[in-house]
């Protein structure tokens, strides 16, 4: 082959390849994966949408978008274990701002930057347990904080292409009609890869939809808790052996919550819990390695922030367990339940009526809503839960 037949050959395959990339790119905008934050929640807040992204996991400033959007008089600022306070837990607007502060240094940028733009009345900090050891990472900036939602990343390249060869981006339109993006497993509106395939995502009010989860739609990597187990057992995420907490991190708490104060917010502090069968076995088996925990619950009680992390405190059972450390919705609700009788500031904006009502229709389930489409939760965990 010639030199001019080859470059001609190299040029022609480069542009189809630009094309070709360009018209994914296209596309994937009309899934809502490549597209603003602002857009993507204009979208959510006006349909209703669940957003589930693939490829554009920034909760900071998704999160940060959705506060700007919705102007909530309350706000859950926190991580993953932020995500299971519901809309119809209050009278008055929220966002559960999950995944937004997965550190302490993170959670204090992310209320610097939300407070340039709106004083809510209310703001729970869910306090992860483990945040006050000196062994858990605590960098203020990550580079995914920075993405707009538009950005062309080698990461994202490579994901798109994976999605492509394992048939995960759909390249059809069928399920594409005017204003509405449907998935198999509900009625809702769904932006984002993890929603339509899975309607895995967050709902408009900024907690979390764990669909697959409960529905059995994949796999499930903690059934029985053995995945909670394993970490327990080999120091990982977010079970690390301490013995003490570190004061440093303490007082960064409490700047947090300071800052909060000054702007006359509403502060409540609270340690979610973690599932009965996981507590227990800590107790039984590893007393030693966390002996931190009792310094937590004493701290806790000198400063008035509300400890559930024994689950015990709140009546609840593993069926009420997305998974060993995060709650559903039924648990969350006893702990909403539990907060609000002991804080009079909260007449008015929480429903206790409806807490109340759910926990009493509900008890034993990880899922509060309605489901659609006839879908049903499952004993997800195989522990024997009575879920219908």
């Amino acid at each position: 082959m010639s030199y001019k037949k080859f470059l001609y050959l190299f040029i022609g395959t480069l542009i189809c390849f630009i094309v070709f990339f360009y018209m994914i790119l296209k596309y994937l905008s009309f899934l809502y994966e490549n597209n603003t934050y602002e857009e993507i929640v204009k979208r959510q807040m006006k349909n209703n949408s669940i957003y589930g992204s693939a490829l554009n996991e920034n909760y900071y400033s998704y999160r940060l978008q959705m506060i700007r959007e919705k102007k909530p008089e309350i706000v859950i600022i926190g991580t993953s274990r932020a995500g299971l306070f519901r809309q119809i837990y209050f009278d008055k607007s929220m966002i559960a701002a999950t995944n937004s502060s997965n550190r302490p240094s993170e959670m204090e940028a992310f209320i610097q930057q939300m407070l340039t733009f709106h004083i809510p009345k209310i703001v729970f900090l869910n306090l992860d347990p483990w945040w006050l050891l000196k062994s858990f990472p605590n960098y203020k900036n990550a580079s995914y904080q920075e993405l707009t939602g538009k950005d062309i990343t080698q990461e994202k390249i490579k994901n798109i292409f994976k999605y492509l060869l394992i048939g995960k981006i759909p390249l059809s339109t069928k399920f594409l009609k005017e204003n509405f993006i449907s998935n198999p497993y509900s009625n809702y509106d769904s932006l984002g890869l993890r929603a339509i395939n899975n309607s895995d995502g967050s709902f408009s009010d900024g907690s979390t939809f764990y669909a697959s989860t409960i529905y059995g739609l994949g796999n499930f990597a903690d059934i029985k808790f053995e995945n909670t187990f394993y970490r327990l057992q080999q120091q990982m995420f977010p079970f690390y052996y301490a013995q003490t907490i570190e004061s440093d991190r303490i007082k960064q708490l409490e700047h947090i919550q300071q800052i909060l104060k000054d702007h006359n917010i509403h502060v409540i502090t609270y340690i979610a819990p973690i599932a009965p069968t996981i507590y227990k076995t800590i107790q039984n088996q590893y007393k030693d390695q966390y002996s931190y925990l009792n310094a937590i619950d004493s701290y806790a009680k000198e400063k008035n922030i509300y400890n559930f992390f024994n689950p015990s405190t709140l009546n609840t059972t593993d069926c009420e367990f997305y998974d060993g450390f995060h709650g559903g919705d039924i648990a969350y609700a006893r702990m909403l339940l539990k907060i609000s009788q002991k804080d009079s500031f909260l007449k008015g904006y929480i429903n206790t009526k409806k807490l109340q009502e759910i926990i009493n229709t509900k008890q034993g389930r990880a899922f509060a809503l309605e489901h659609k489409k006839g879908m049903k939760e499952i004993d997800f965990l195989q522990i024997g839960c009575q879920k219908e």
